[in-house]
């Protein structure tokens, strides 16, 4: 019997494949001298027109897309390449990567986000690792489907113990990281140390070892004089 993530990784690949070549369909329906451009989405260029041109994951890794920029398609060879002619208002912040079925994702304080893996191979991460990544600012009206980080790179901070999931639902995955991350900004805060009040005894040496420095000082002068 054949393992279902092996099963899952061909049925992706095939998808994959058949995104491809759509891309190539609609590139050769495109009239010459026509300009494709169109908004990221994760991981496809989409026009006005519905069309939908997937972007190599390594340029859209290098370049830390977030859903919302806009992007021209450049026909040179066999290949579709891109432009990132203008960006999405976007903000920083930070999460930990866990897996649900064959994705990556990252759960912040403002969600879950899917991250390329080709930057989780380029940075060596796993699951349970605290990683920095972009959000675009309007994230809450994009579709599920726009739900897309863009990885920065590894955070600091020891990894949370999270295993893989093949379903990632509140109860075994997002709650518990709720609970184990009140906030992760909170953690840039330094934590000032606490001064337990002094005892009894241990005031009363403190005001010998006081007296005894003074008679030592009255001491000195009176030799000097």
């Amino acid at each position: 019997m054949m393992n279902t993530d092996l099963i899952a990784q061909k049925i992706k690949k095939i998808a994959d494949d058949l995104n491809q070549l759509f891309s190539e369909l609609q590139k050769d329906q495109t009239p010459a001298g026509e300009q494709v451009v169109g908004l990221f989405d994760g991981e496809f260029v989409v026009t006005d027109s519905g069309g939908k041109y997937q972007v190599p994951p390594n340029y859209s890794s290098k370049t830390m897309l977030v859903p919302g920029d806009k992007l021209r398609l450049i026909q040179e060879g066999p290949q579709n390449k891109f432009k990132h002619i203008e960006q999405a208002q976007k903000f920083e912040t930070q999460g930990v990567v866990v897996r649900e079925g064959d994705d990556w994702v990252a759960v912040c304080d403002e969600g879950r986000f899917r991250i390329l893996a080709a930057s989780i191979k380029h940075y060596g991460v796993d699951v349970g690792d605290r990683i920095k990544l972009y959000l675009p600012t309007n994230y809450k009206e994009l579709a599920k489907e726009w739900q897309w980080g863009a990885m920065i790179e590894p955070a600091e901070g020891k990894p949370f113990t999270v295993g893989r999931v093949d379903v990632m639902t509140e109860e075994n995955v997002v709650k518990p990281l709720a609970r184990a991350i009140p906030s992760i900004e909170a953690e840039k805060t330094a934590q000032v140390p606490t001064v337990e009040p002094m005892g009894e005894e241990e005031r009363k040496v403190e005001e010998v070892g006081k007296a005894e420095n003074i008679a030592g000082e009255t001491e000195e002068e009176i030799e000097l004089i």
